[in-house]
């Protein structure tokens, strides 16, 4: 029934007005300040007007959204007066960023905390190196040592728009890891399987309110069991096509809008199988503020043919968080699962500048509000199903360079006690 509510509710809310906004004007002049390393390109990309253009000054918190979502900047200021001149300035953030990490990958952190010999049996550390803004372009490029539990690299490049005349959403890495075997840790953890990728992912243009495209990935599986002296390995060959309807105003903090994803994977190799997944989210303003007060909710499933190898199954617990269950390890082969948040402003939001990083210190945000939610999963491996929820309360947290911290704690049916945190909100 909480499902079938949530379905309801999202039908009910996709029907979404348009406002009219206030009163346009045609631009006469657009000037850009403040980008030293972004590429003017990038940012004119994003406000998708032009001179001669007849806009409402509704258009110009869209493309300051939509400049925001490029997580380039602080903070991005847009302008607008009756005799046409636009002026859009940008307080960009520092591009190098270290990519540094714990995580609980095999057991959980009050384990590892406990028995310290076992720490990095089961505790995985990150250490790695990002460029936010690669050659100004808008693009990420990374890459990232694991040592602990798992070990491996990854490298990886990725973009919004490949170049002015390319509106192409393009990704592309490298990936491989050592780790327990998440279907046979818990039967035996000496078995171990590692994990190799190399993929390449391309579509219409990120940002955009209809998105189509598809992933192309190579996957070599070798699983070794040192007791049994057993060595067997699986190649597999995804082709994953994926649309996107976006309607958010905001991707990494939404405020208002929906946004719904379907995507298909259809292997190929040495043990063929098709899994489907997609995902709905709506986010309803309790007011006209500019950070409202709001409730979001979200609706997700996925689907798996039965020669689905375990290894290709779906995994929920530790690294892939249900939040009330991240201390849990969970298998499915099928699952739908629904959630709801009331998320609260509390705090204003407030500009800082901190001199010692020149140019990069400028316009620093910080802001802070309550979250409350609840979910309920139902996961379902080989007839048998299993019937989740949980509830709780916590944090989210503006940040410069990663937007948002989420600090929640979470209590589920099974009478556990969760604290999850985590860069980003779930949904």
């Amino acid at each position: 029934m909480f499902l079938l509510a949530l379905l309801m509710l999202f039908t009910a809310c996709f029907a979404q007005e348009a406002d009219d906004g206030a009163e346009g004007f045609m631009i006469r002049e657009i000037e850009i300040i403040g980008n030293h390393h972004t590429k003017e390109w990038v940012i004119r990309r994003e406000l998708h007007f032009q001179v001669g253009d007849r806009i409402l000054y509704d258009d110009l918190e869209a493309a300051r959204n939509r400049l925001l979502n490029l997580q380039l900047f602080n903070n991005v200021f847009i302008e607008g007066d009756e005799e046409g001149a636009i002026t859009v300035e940008v307080s960009e953030q520092f591009q190098y960023i270290p990519l540094v990490g714990l995580s609980a990958t095999d057991g959980r952190t009050q384990d590892a905390l406990t028995d310290l010999n076992k720490f990095f049996d089961i505790m995985t550390a990150t250490a790695g190196f990002a460029d936010l803004n690669y050659r100004g372009h808008g693009g990420t490029a990374s890459g990232s040592f694991r040592f602990g539990a798992s070990t491996g690299f990854a490298l990886t490049y990725s973009t919004r728009w490949l170049s002015p005349r390319l509106p192409i959403r393009f990704k592309m890495g490298l990936r491989t890891l050592l780790v327990s075997d998440k279907h046979a840790s818990v039967q035996d953890t000496s078995r171990r399987l590692r994990d190799q990728q190399v993929y390449v992912s391309f579509g219409s243009r990120g940002g955009a309110q209809t998105q189509i495209g598809a992933q192309l990935m190579f996957q070599r599986i070798v699983r070794k069991t040192p007791q049994l002296n057993e060595r067997k390995q699986y190649r597999a060959y995804w082709l994953s096509p994926f649309a996107i309807l976006d309607r958010r105003n905001l991707e990494w903090y939404p405020s208002s809008g929906f946004v719904s994803k379907v995507a298909f994977d259809a292997v190929s190799g040495d043990t063929p199988f098709v899994r489907s997944q997609y995902a709905v989210a709506d986010y309803l303003p309790l007011s006209d503020r500019h950070r409202p007060a709001l409730i979001a909710l979200r609706l997700a499933g996925a689907t798996a043919t039965a020669s689905t190898p375990d290894w290709a199954h779906y995994y929920f617990g530790f690294s892939s968080l249900l939040r009330g269950y991240s201390s849990v390890k969970s298998e499915a082969s099928t699952y739908l699962l629904g959630d709801l948040e009331l998320r609260i402003p509390v705090s204003r939001e407030k500009l800082y500048n901190l001199p010692a990083l020149g140019r990069y210190g400028r316009n620093i945000p910080f802001w802070w509000g309550l979250v409350f939610f609840g979910e309920r999963a139902q996961l379902q491996l080989n007839g048998a199903r299993e019937e989740t929820w949980a509830a709780g309360a916590g944090l989210h947290i503006r940040v410069p360079w990663i937007q948002i911290v989420e600090l929640v704690w979470a209590y589920n049916n099974d009478s556990e006690h969760d604290l999850v945190i985590q860069s980003g909100v779930l949904f």
